[in-house]
């Protein structure tokens, strides 16, 4: 007996009576037939053809209409069943219930039916004017019928109805364009990835009586694919008499191009063509400059072509007195940064150049080849553009195109090969600037354009130390490199490059954070999108951790954005020998050698050809790949991970920050993973939350060899609630003697929603004795809501024996002692003789009033309370009443600095004056924070507020007092009150208003 809650008006049960086991499929569809299409037919009068109806992923009827037996519908697919087949024994593994399933509760499987919907079709003229080359026997009077299958309770969509017009015309879906109800149903474009498919317009059935809808349908006579710098192709419909100036505005309409910018781009055509002309550009000194009012026919446009998209203004360097008048001088090399906006405007000297120059390709093999714009190489630049217009001045091309006033220091210090093409280095640039979302005036650090290619010898300082070269003076400089890979990785090959590599990863001397950056465009013709005319796809990087398009620090959508960098060039960085890479000159490769093994012999010296230093630098390099692709790999069910483990195993890493959050692969990869780590880490932060499938923690034995870590991070947030045990983890702690820092987040790890109050959890007895060896252990975080532990007393007696601790945060809530408070009040008595902590951060959730008291009561009678600089404790929705526990504690802590304390949700509280009694004694105070959201009995706060005059030293104050009974004009009253001499206020009213003020100079 099986029941169905149908999606039409009201609720309809079906129910099947199946009497005999051998029952066939054949009589099940018979017994549907009967009783469910006059149900139907109360809401739809008729129905076309034949129902189709799916139940439990089978379909029951063959639907007429698609080719092969397919549903035209998107519908998950499943071969059909022969109706003599048996309904229990032959389906009933492929349907959603089991044989013994009888009762109602056990669950109830769907049936999903579909009905034909016919749809008139009528063919009209293009706005243009412009009559579509269709066959009009295809049409009577202009009008085709079709016909498509309608889910009552869904709806039809414009792909649908495309893919069926395509297959009774033959016509190419690009070129169609569908209106209905009056509004244009066009392609569908995403700003971060093209797609071919149709805007999934819904179609809705007109309540589900009328059948017939009419759409209207014009044809495209052109389809052209444009193409951005940024090398994102997506393709236009247009008409052969439609104005350039309407190709520019469909263009910036795409979603593609909204992601670059909301200008008019200039378009030029893959022969080098210009056919818009810059607004305002003098026609007459650039007269190639076509009409932006000419027709896209007149200007060469032609089905399928390929028009590039740039927003660089093509008329300085054409200009014949832009040498005489332009131009700067910037005496050091290392300061001439090339932006964005310039990269641009030299790609476009590309596009518009090389096929009406007729350029030839510089390499010996194809030396009489004609070069296309893609084909360009640096090598090709500078013999066709760089060198010769910038022999005049005899400077670099930065110098010649830079602008008197402007500032050009790089940011970032690109490494590359010249023999890649200058588009894909452009488009690596753009993609880069676009994840970490800079400006187009930011500079990149390019040695082509920033080095006088006239006197090479005078800017490379030739026989001086390897620090005086502009290299190292800018890799010094930039917070970042930018290193630019070709498809086969040739980078590596080239001694310069290598060279530029031993500065990034060994010798360079800058302080902070250094962002090391790998880009490159797929070349992969399987793979490329549909519809696209190259076989190159959007370019994609590797980052030094999440950038701004991944949301930082979101790391699970910086591993989603580098899914399709391509593994071989991984594979190929796994064997690369660094010391054999070639030069031009071999006098160049001795002194780049020589000079990374830190030799000062000549540089005509021939190096050794093994060295220490040299495959330092080697697996430095690896293992920058192996840590940035690692879950990229696993996540693509790569069959071969030994070569990522060597990698990572064999790299001098002393920072490793990685997240597989949500990554299965990763499970059962645990202990393999963890063995790789290199010996050499200080420092390890893994984030492995919401890893449902990770039910042991038994792979990471062997974490206790890493004996230099200073600092360990384990994040296992939602994890398994099947998770058991976590003793191999507390034991391999123990064994790091030198760390210093360890944070544990076990929030909701191992914690199933319906373990009993009674039930055991986790025992901390053996990570209480693995922090009483930790002697240098400094800062501790506890991270155990919703952590059912046990077994406390090892734990409170390890934490106050820390003898360098100055840094605690514990998180916790009732669930993690489950209705054994009493472990809760043998932690709090033993944090009570916790010496030497200047830093605290406590919180308390959902605990019962005694549990608050006893840490009131107990915890604050801390020995070195007095030394404490920072407290941050969060007490919310505790049914607190009274906090004069608390005040209490708080008179004896006098150098306390900063104060935040969460109340909010605490109902039963009705006074903070108890907490004004203690500002007395904090004259050095110099941040406020109180939250006492929804503490609905607090009502007058004037004690609280005329003690702050204690608090001489006050900088910083927040409070919020929304939803309570204190009056709005009290707290306003005590913000302007300070307003002199505080730097920073925020409060919120009992209405929830929020008022800020920063400085003494800024108004509310």
């Amino acid at each position: 007996k099986l029941h169905r809650s149908g999606h039409l008006s009201g609720e309809y049960n079906l129910n099947l009576i199946l009497p005999e086991e051998n029952v066939t499929l054949g009589q099940v569809k018979q017994k549907i037939q009967d009783d469910l299409i006059p149900i139907v037919r109360e809401r739809v009068k008729k129905l076309h053809r034949e129902t189709l109806i799916e139940f439990g992923g089978t379909h029951l009827f063959r639907t007429p209409l698609g080719a092969q037996g397919m549903p035209v519908h998107p519908l998950h697919f499943t071969e059909l069943r022969p109706d003599e087949s048996r309904f229990w024994e032959d389906h009933g593994k492929d349907l959603p219930f089991k044989k013994k399933w009888r009762r109602d509760d056990q669950g109830t499987p769907h049936v999903h039916f579909y009905v034909d919907v016919e749809v008139n079709l009528e063919v009209i003229a293009s706005p243009s004017g412009n009559w579509p080359a269709i066959d009009p026997a295809i049409f009577t009077n202009r009008v085709l019928t079709l016909t498509l299958i309608q889910n009552y309770w869904e709806t039809s969509h414009i792909d649908d109805v495309k893919r069926l017009i395509q297959k009774e015309t033959s016509w190419d879906p690009l070129c169609m364009n569908v209106v209905w109800k009056g509004r244009e149903l066009v392609r569908e474009q995403n700003r971060f990835h093209v797609t071919n498919r149709i805007n999934r317009e819904s179609i809705f059935h007109p309540n589900f009586v009328q059948h017939r809808s009419t759409l209207q349908l014009w044809m495209y006579d052109l389809v052209v694919f444009v193409v951005t710098l940024g090398n994102i192709c997506f393709p236009i419909p247009v008409h052969s008499n439609d104005k350039v100036q309407a190709l520019q505005a469909k263009i910036v309409a795409n979603e593609v191009w909204k992601g670059a910018s909301d200008e008019y781009p200039i378009l030029v055509l893959s022969n080098g063509t210009e056919i818009t002309g810059a607004v305002g550009s003098d026609t007459k000194s650039c007269p190639f400059f076509s009409k932006r009012s000419s027709t896209l026919a007149e200007v060469g446009v032609s089905n399928n072509c390929i028009v590039y998209a740039t927003l660089s203004r093509y008329n300085t360097l054409q200009d014949p007195t832009f040498i005489d008048k332009g131009g700067i001088v910037i005496p050091k090399a290392e300061c001439r940064g090339i932006t964005l906006i310039q990269l641009r405007e030299l790609a476009t000297t590309i596009l518009m150049r090389c096929h009406r120059e007729g350029w030839r390709s510089t390499n010996p093999k194809k030396k009489s080849d004609f070069l296309s714009p893609d084909e360009v190489t640096l090598y090709d630049l500078m013999e066709h553009f760089i060198v010769p217009i910038t022999s005049q001045r005899q400077c670099s091309y930065v110098e010649l195109v830079g602008k008197s006033g402007e500032i050009q220091s790089p940011e970032y210090f690109c490494s590359h090969w010249w023999g890649e093409p200058v588009l894909d280095f452009v488009a690596c640039v753009e993609q880069h600037a676009l994840d970490r979302d800079l400006p187009a005036t930011t500079s990149y650090w390019i040695c082509a354009y920033a080095l006088n290619q006239h006197d090479l010898s005078s800017e490379l300082n030739s026989g001086a130390s390897h620090e005086d070269t502009p290299f190292y003076k800018a890799i010094q400089s930039t917070s970042g490199t930018l290193l630019v890979l070709d498809d086969s990785a040739v980078v590596f090959d080239r001694i310069w490059c290598v060279y530029e590599l031993f500065l990034v990863f060994n010798d360079r001397k800058g302080k902070g954070k250094y962002a090391y950056d790998m880009y490159t465009i797929p070349h992969d013709k399987r793979d490329a999108d549909e519809g696209q005319p190259r076989s190159k796809k959007k370019p994609v990087g590797l980052t030094d951790g999440p950038v701004a398009t991944d949301g930082e620090p979101n790391y699970s959508k910086q591993w989603e954005r580098q899914s399709s960098f391509p593994m071989r060039i991984c594979n190929a960085s796994f064997e690369l020998r660094l010391e054999r890479a070639q030069a031009s000159k071999e006098q160049d490769r001795h002194f780049i050698l020589n000079t990374i093994i830190g030799s000062n012999q000549s540089d005509s010296a021939i190096p050794t050809k093994f060295h220490p230093a040299f495959d330092h630098l080697n697996c430095t390099l690896r293992g920058r790949f192996a840590q940035s692709s690692y879950r990229t790999a696993l996540e693509n069910a790569c069959q071969n991970m030994q070569p990522f483990r060597k990698a990572l195993s064999s790299a001098p890493l002393k920072h490793l920050d990685m997240d597989f959050s949500k990554c299965k692969a990763f499970c059962s990869e645990v202990g393999e993973f963890i063995m790789s780590l290199p010996s050499s880490l200080e420092s390890l932060s893994l984030n492995l939350s919401s890893n449902y499938w990770l039910e042991k923690l038994d792979g990471f034995l062997g974490l206790g060899l890493l004996v230099n870590l200073k600092s360990l991070e384990l994040d296992f947030e939602f994890c398994s609630s099947n998770m058991k045990d976590c003793e191999t983890l507390w034991n391999e702690i123990g064994k790091l003697s030198e760390l210093r820092r360890l944070q544990l987040d076990m929030t909701q790890c191992g914690y199933p929603r319906t373990l009993s109050p009674t039930e055991k959890g986790f025992s901390v007895h053996t990570l209480g004795k693995s922090l009483n060896t930790l002697s240098h252990l400094e800062i501790l975080s506890l991270l155990f809501r919703d952590f059912r532990i046990e077994s406390v007393e090892e734990l409170s007696r390890a934490i106050p024996n820390l003898p360098k601790l100055s840094r605690l945060t514990v998180e916790l809530n009732q669930n993690s002692f489950g209705h054994g408070n009493n472990r809760f009040n043998i932690l709090a008595q033993g944090l009570s003789f916790v010496r030497n902590l200047r830093d605290c951060s406590i919180t308390l959730h959902s605990f019962p009033k005694p549990s608050y008291e006893i840490l009131a009561g107990s915890f604050w009678k801390m020995p070195t309370v007095g030394f404490l600089e920072s407290l941050n404790l969060n007490l919310s929705s505790n049914k607190i009443d009274s906090i004069k526990g608390l005040a209490t504690s708080l008179r004896n802590a006098r150098k306390l600095l900063v104060l935040k304390i969460n109340l909010s949700c605490n109902y039963k509280l009705g006074t903070l004056d108890e907490l004004g009694d203690s500002f007395a004694s904090m004259t050095m105070l110099r941040e406020l924070n109180i939250n006492a959201y929804a503490c609905r009995l607090l009502s007058d706060i004037n004690k609280f507020s005329g003690d702050m005059q204690f608090l001489k030293n006050l900088k910083v104050l927040g409070l919020n007092f929304g939803r309570t009974g204190v009056s709005s004009m009290t707290v306003i009253e005590i913000a302007q009150k300070r307003m002199k001499s505080l730097e920073n206020v925020e409060v919120v009213i009992s209405d929830g208003s929020r008022y800020t003020h920063n400085g003494p100079e800024s108004d509310v």
